[in-house]
């Protein structure tokens, strides 16, 4: 990380597995690294090597404790539309503006959130 922020970064991600986790190398060195950086990462298959430092499953936010959820946040979402539309509604539930909620969709663009 180049520019240094004093705010708190919370990174949750998820993906089959390690083999295919987008940014892997690069959230370990900046999660090490820089302090204010809490990863929180979700795989559908664990290797019995790993640590348990990952969840299993998908993304679930439900699963995270309450300091993942800051009301006063903006939160960013990339996926597909099933995924982002979950993710969007457990946000909005949870007490999260909807206009702190910005995504990217992958594949043909069709979500509507509003």
């Amino acid at each position: 990380m180049q520019h240094q922020t004093k705010r708190e970064i919370i990174w949750v991600h998820g993906c089959r597995d390690r083999e295919v986790h987008a940014f892997h190398e690069n959230i370990e060195k900046w999660s090490t690294n820089y302090k204010k950086l809490k990863k929180h990462i979700f795989y559908d298959v664990i290797a019995e090597d790993e640590n348990n430092e990952y969840y299993s499953g998908v993304v679930d936010i439900k699963k995270l404790n309450e300091n993942v959820v800051l009301k006063d946040a903006d939160y960013y979402l990339c996926g597909p539309s099933g995924f982002i539309k979950k993710q969007f509604h457990e946000l909005v539930e949870q007490g999260v503006d909807r206009n702190a909620i910005h995504y990217e969709e992958f594949g043909p663009q069709i979500l509507n959130l509003s």
